[in-house]
């Protein structure tokens, strides 16, 4: 890895969830914009545009060229393919997922673990699998997640959440 990449990972280690998308010079950024781990902005991050309200988790790339043209050099020696990928506001990208070139990810969406984004992802979504579909609507998702949940304020994560966790899993065995 050169030096400016361990340079910009440990930075990234470093800063806050918030503020680790300057580090990227990404085609546009909304407010509220976290990374909660190292996330592959690819190539061409001037590609990727961010809405506001959104979170990405660890381990996910936004992949905004076609490498598999490489295969037509032979014929189109300088031949390349680009697209940009744009994820509107409030949305959630779990865990690995990989957003392809020329991607819209519409607002209020969630993309699961693991999913391939082949296509646009319709506002009010949940989507995942390989490639990424539509598995239920956002509204039938929060129904679901208030029955099997429950609340504690966002920030206060100390034993007496851990308890309340545990409480809330036995709730549901």
């Amino acid at each position: 890895m050169a030096i400016r990449g361990i340079i910009r990972r440990l930075r990234f280690a470093r800063s806050a969830e918030q503020d680790r998308v300057r580090l990227f010079q990404l085609g546009s950024v909304g407010k509220n914009v976290r990374l909660t781990g190292w996330v592959n902005f690819g190539s061409e991050p001037f590609l990727v545009h961010l809405g506001s309200n959104i979170t990405i988790a660890e381990g996910v790339a936004f992949v905004t060229h076609d490498g598999g043209v490489r295969v037509l050099r032979d014929k189109h020696p300088d031949l390349h393919v680009y697209a940009p990928i744009t994820v509107s506001d409030d949305v959630f990208i779990g865990l690995g997922a990989v957003i392809l070139p020329g991607v819209r990810i519409g607002a209020r969406s969630v993309i699961g673990a693991g999913s391939v984004v082949t296509r646009d992802v319709p506002s009010g979504t949940v989507n995942a699998g390989v490639p990424c579909r539509v598995i239920r609507s956002i509204d039938e998702y929060e129904t679901a997640c208030v029955v099997k949940g429950f609340t504690w304020p966002v920030g206060e994560y100390d034993a007496r959440w851990a308890s309340a966790v545990a409480a809330s899993v036995r709730r549901l065995e």
